[in-house]
C-alpha cells in the first residue's frame, strides 16, 4: 500500500516535470519548422525567438533603462502612440530580411 502511494507520488512529480518540457519541445519543433519553411536554419530560428522573448518581455529594460517592449513614438491628446517590439519591429525586420534575401 505504501509502495503504491510512493510510486504514484513519484510518477506525479515526473509528470509535472516532463509535461512542461514536452510542451516546450513541441513548441520548439513548430517554430523551427515554420522558420525552416521561410528559409532560416534551426539555429537562426532559435536566436530570433530568444531575442524576441528578451526584448518583448521587458527583461532587458531594467538593465538598459529603455523600454524595448513598448516604444512610444508620440503623444496625441491623451493618447500615447507607439509600437510593440513583438508585433511591429521584429516582423518588419524579418520581412525586410526575407525581401532582400
Amino acid at each position: 500500500m505504501l509502495a503504491t502511494s510512493v510510486l504514484t507520488q513519484i510518477g506525479t512529480y515526473i509528470l509535472y516535470i516532463l509535461l512542461p518540457l514536452l510542451i516546450l519541445y513541441i513548441g520548439y519543433l513548430i517554430v523551427t519548422k515554420a522558420f525552416n519553411d521561410m528559409g532560416f536554419s534551426s539555429l537562426e530560428a532559435t536566436i530570433i525567438v530568444f531575442v524576441s522573448f528578451l526584448l518583448g518581455s521587458g527583461i532587458v529594460d531594467e538593465f538598459v533603462g529603455f523600454s524595448f517592449s513598448n516604444i512610444h513614438l508620440f503623444v496625441f491628446g491623451n493618447w500615447i502612440v507607439g509600437i510593440n517590439t513583438g508585433g511591429a519591429i521584429i516582423p518588419v525586420i524579418l520581412s525586410a530580411y526575407l525581401s532582400i534575401k
